[in-house]
């Protein structure tokens, strides 16, 4: 059976569960499987945890989003979610576009926990290094980060 297909079989099951009351995707494939499984929001509230998918998954109902960029840019999410519940999706695409620097920047750094701690301590807030495994970025790494996060318009404090 195809990984989609089990995801999809698997919320099925988890809907008629009360305690499950919401699904957050982060595979970039979760959304269309859960919906040809014919699930819906009435059933689950479903959140985009995949960043660049965020516009996606809103404009096909998602409740919100599980972000990482969020944590830098949480007000943009906001006004990206507000437009498209506002049905603006002109506005929501505006917001999608700035942010797509910060989508490729996630990536180049190695994913989310390096990049959210990155960001954060260069627009002022110190959060420590990631844990091991995961190493922290690397001065070209975070000069890099810091050009965009200027360019999306963010204060830079390093």
């Amino acid at each position: 059976m195809h990984a989609a297909s089990r995801e999809a079989l698997a919320a099925a099951e988890l809907r008629l569960l009360d305690v499950i009351v919401m699904l957050v995707g982060a595979s970039g494939a979760g959304k269309s499987s859960l919906m040809r499984a014919g699930l819906s929001p009435a059933d689950l509230a479903y959140y985009s945890g995949d960043d660049p998918l965020n516009l996606p998954w809103l404009a096909l109902g998602a409740a919100g989003v599980v972000s990482v960029i969020g944590h830098v840019v949480g007000d943009r999410l906001r006004a990206m979610v507000d437009a498209v519940d506002a049905g603006d999706l002109a506005a929501a695409r505006a917001v999608h576009t700035e942010l797509l620097p910060l989508h490729r920047a996630m990536s180049a750094i190695g994913g989310g926990v390096i990049f959210a701690k990155t960001a954060l301590r260069l627009t002022g807030v110190d959060v420590g290094d990631p844990r091991l495994p995961l190493p922290p970025a690397t001065a070209e790494q975070t000069a890099s980060l810091a050009d965009v996060l200027r360019g999306v318009g963010l204060e830079v404090s390093a």
